[in-house]
């Protein structure tokens, strides 16, 4: 499941410096479903949150997902630079 909050509205600038990092392990979270993403806007930019069944997934098969996203969303902001130049 992929779930989005928007607080407020963001400005080009806040994509500028994107930063993902784990939450500590042993945080104790559960999720209705599988695999969830959760992203929400914050005062700081966007704060992403993987919750995920550790029955189904590895942690390193999340890292591996957080990294797929983080290059994805960096793509992102970097086409976008390019087609206002």
């Amino acid at each position: 499941m992929f779930d989005l909050h928007r607080e407020r509205i963001p400005t080009s600038s806040e994509f500028g410096n994107l930063q993902i990092s784990p939450e500590e392990e042993g945080s104790n979270h559960s999720t209705l479903f599988d695999l969830m993403l959760d992203i929400g806007e914050r005062e700081q930019g966007l704060v992403a949150t993987f919750t995920y069944s550790t029955d189904l997934f590895e942690p390193d098969y999340i890292a591996m997902l957080v990294e797929g996203h983080q290059q994805l969303l960096h793509n992102v902001v970097q086409q976008l630079r390019a087609s206002l130049e």
